[in-house]
């Protein structure tokens, strides 16, 4: 009887053991699968960042460039503009002096 007794608890020890083994070979491969996508997860964020930083300092120098040349495209429009008023003044003095 006593024989019995041990070999019932015997198998139920093992089978829970064999569960237990079981449930843990299951979570190892549902964390492994898990670091694996959050690695996946945060190679994209960072390779995200780092475009989004490329196109802001992109915009930046661009802005800065852009208005680099629109200040420089200015002025060259204010020295024609002053060189022509300049050169009509020159004219109308030279008229009224010819007169």
């Amino acid at each position: 009887m006593e024989v019995l007794r041990e070999r019932e608890l015997r198998e139920t020890l093992e089978k829970q053991l064999l569960e237990e083994q079981r449930t843990r070979i299951l979570y190892q491969k549902r964390l492994k699968k898990e670091k694996r996508s959050r690695r996946r997860f945060q190679e994209q964020l960072e390779a995200e960042v780092k475009k989004r930083a490329q196109y802001e300092e992109a915009l930046r120098t661009t802005s800065a460039d852009t208005i680099r040349l629109l200040n420089d495209t200015l002025s060259q429009e204010l020295e024609r503009e002053r060189n022509s008023i300049a050169e009509s003044e020159n004219n109308g003095h030279d008229c009224q002096m010819s007169a």
